[in-house]
């Protein structure tokens, strides 16, 4: 399927690329549109566009300060593994854990701030 394989060469460049924060970062946020590109829900891809724009810095921050690359690979790489296994509540639970994780680490940078 195109959607899978476009998914999965944007994490083997993600995971070819753990040291350039500003590439990780666009990559990172393109495997989550290209999601939801793929899950048909348009509207969401353009939200997270217009996010990528206007929070590129604060990305790369929370992951600088607050994140593990590693853990963030992996956690896409299980979000598409239960995709390609056609699994959409597992994809959905991973998906929903992965943000959540987010919004605690951009929290805690709140906090500190």
């Amino acid at each position: 399927d195109e959607d899978i394989e476009r998914l999965e060469e944007l994490l083997t460049e993600a995971g070819q690329n753990m040291d350039d924060d500003s590439l990780l970062t666009e990559v990172n946020m393109a495997f989550h549109r290209e999601i939801a590109v793929a899950s048909g829900n348009v509207v969401m891809a353009q939200v997270l566009e217009v996010l990528a724009n206007l929070f590129k810095q604060e990305q790369r921050t929370l992951l600088d300060i607050h994140g593990s690359r590693e853990e963030d690979h992996s956690e896409h790489l299980g979000i598409l593994e239960a995709i390609r296994q056609g699994d959409e509540e597992l994809a959905e639970a991973r998906m929903r854990d992965h943000l959540e994780g987010v919004r605690r680490m951009a929290e805690q940078c709140e906090d500190e701030a």
